[in-house]
């Protein structure tokens, strides 16, 4: 609980993009292209703003554990 906690306020935290990149990719389910179709972008800038995304995430989770 405390996990999932940290991920949707560490979401709150990242870049538009990202976090509207996230939310297609994680909870709509849309694939790439759907998403790349959806904001005017290439499949593959989608993938790295995904990568991306879940880099930061991953660093806010280490910071929040290193908290606890």
């Amino acid at each position: 609980r405390e996990r999932f906690t940290a991920i949707r306020d560490g979401s709150i935290t990242l870049p538009a993009r990202e976090k509207d990149i996230m939310l297609m990719k994680y909870f709509r389910t849309l694939t790439d292209e759907e998403i790349a179709v959806e904001l005017g972008i290439r499949p593959v800038s989608v993938r790295v703003h995904l990568s991306r995304a879940r880099r930061h995430l991953a660093e806010l989770l280490q910071k929040e554990e290193g908290r606890l």
